[in-house]
């Protein structure tokens, strides 16, 4: 019987909704996935800043090699630990260390770069960083970024 009682939404002196329980729980979640979505678009959008603050740091030099300060170092590892929360990253991991094998970080992060530039479309673009950094992380984290 409770799920037949109907719950009316009144405002204005008016009823604006009339709802089952059941309809009423269905939109709280609705509700309640849309505030999780919010959520994690703003901390995707974080991810795409923090990654940007990366590419923005001299990095490459003059030389093309590729040299990691302690800051960049720092942020590699802090955008690593946000990636391994998203889905594809965790599920492609053993690829992208297979990919890796016998590469560097930096080569690793040389890499990153082309399909960065060479990406089909924005999407691919994103995937590229977050799918690489994490294995460039994993790299600094043994013997001075020799993978």
């Amino acid at each position: 019987m409770e799920q037949n009682r109907v719950l009316d939404w009144v405002a204005n002196d008016r009823v604006v909704l009339s709802l089952t329980c059941q309809q009423e729980q269905e939109w709280m979640e609705i509700l309640q996935n849309s505030e999780m979505m919010k959520r994690r678009m703003v901390s995707m959008k974080k991810l795409d800043d923090m990654i940007a603050d990366l590419l923005d740091m001299d990095i490459v030099k003059a030389d093309n090699t590729v040299v990691f300060s302690n800051e960049a170092r720092q942020l590699i590892h802090e955008i690593a630990e946000k990636c391994s929360t998203i889905q594809i990253v965790d599920e492609t991991r053993e690829q992208a260390e297979e990919y890796a094998r016998g590469l560097s970080a930096e080569q690793v992060y040389t890499d990153m770069l082309y399909k960065i530039v060479e990406a089909p479309t924005r999407i691919h673009m994103r995937v590229s960083a977050r799918m690489l950094i994490p294995i460039i992380d994993q790299k600094l984290q043994n013997v001075g970024g020799e993978g």
